[in-house]
Formats: C-alpha cells, structure tokens, sequence
C-alpha cells in the first residue's frame, strides 16, 4: 500500500491530506471442478476502441439497423495463468461485427489473448446487447469458446465469459468482469 501525503496552506491554517491508494492485482488462477484453470481479468484494465466502421442499414422507414464492424484493445496487468502454462497474460486483441437498433442487438467475433512470451490464445465469440432508455451505457454480455493457441496453448480447450457496459457512439467502455477457462485436451489411448 502506498500513502501520499501533501501540505496545504490556506487561509485557515495548515492542513494536512492523505491519500491511501492500493495496487489493484489480479486475482490468482485457480481451478474449477472440471479441472479448468480459470483465470478471471480485472476490470481495471482498460480497453479501447481501435477502429470502427458503420453502415446505416435502412430495412424499412421504421426499421434502422448499424451495423459495424470493429476492433479494440486492452492492455492487461500481470494476469497470471494456472503453472502448466507457466505464462502470464498481457493483452487482448478484438475483431468483431455487430447489427444493433441504436445499441441493442447481437455480434460475434474473435479475441486473441497475448502472453508475455508471445503466444496466443484465440477464442470465438458472440455476443447480446442491450441499453434501457434514459441511460448512457449498453450491457453486453459475451461468451466464447477457445478455439487455438500457440505454444503451450496448442490444443487447449476451454470458454470466455465477459460482461460489460459500452458506448459505441462515444467510444465508452467499461468493463465488468471477464473469465477465460483453460485446460489442455485429453489425448487418446
């Protein structure tokens, strides 16, 4: 934990703030009854839009659709994996497509995790949106399956799971929870 204090003057004398801040880490990896090592994301970390292309899809006089398609990034803070990895992850990669009603709707895509030691892990994804009226950011949840890896990723199997709030008219993103579980497949007799 880290304290910072300041000395501030004023008309009323000195007084003294002191700011408590803590390093955020991620939680430690650990093992479903599946045998999954499951790694949960912070939220913390943040992620951005790199770039997005939309298309106004005039279906009826009543009946507009965006659709778009997109990419972000997120930088990941020491996110470790479970020890038969022994890897950490360190960012995230998403390509993706979308067909909204202003932000309600469906999508699907790829995320592609990157190690520390420059594997990959891929997972396909899909996704449901929906925003309530009166409010400024969408909720999205998304699922996924692992579909590769590199490395010690290779015929790894597992899921995604990720909840979060957007907004993709002013590039707002919050991030919830995210959960990627990994096992490496059983081989035959």
């Amino acid at each position: 934990m880290l304290f910072v204090t300041r000395l501030c003057t004023g008309v009323f004398g000195f007084i003294v703030f002191v700011l408590g801040t803590c390093n955020i880490m991620a939680e430690k990896p650990s093992r479903d009854q599946e045998g999954f090592c499951v790694i949960t994301v912070a939220p913390t970390n943040p992620k951005v839009y790199v770039e997005q292309k939309t298309i106004d899809a005039n279906l009826s006089p009543f009946d507009l659709h965006v659709m778009r398609i997109g990419s972000t990034k997120q930088t990941i803070s020491s996110t470790q994996l479970c020890d038969e990895f022994d890897d950490v992850l360190v960012s995230k990669d998403a390509y993706f497509m979308t067909d909204y009603r202003d932000h309600d709707g469906m999508g699907f895509g790829y995320n592609v995790f990157h190690t520390k030691n420059g594997h990959q892990i891929v997972v396909k994804t899909t996704s449901n949106t929906h925003m309530e009226a009166g409010k400024d950011l969408a909720d999205e949840s998304i699922t996924g399956m692992v579909l590769s890896g590199t490395g010690p990723f290779v015929g790894v199997i597992g899921d995604y799971q990720s909840k979060g709030q957007f907004n993709w008219k002013t590039g707002q993103i919050k991030g919830v929870r995210q959960v990627l579980r990994l096992r490496k497949a059983e081989l035959g007799p």
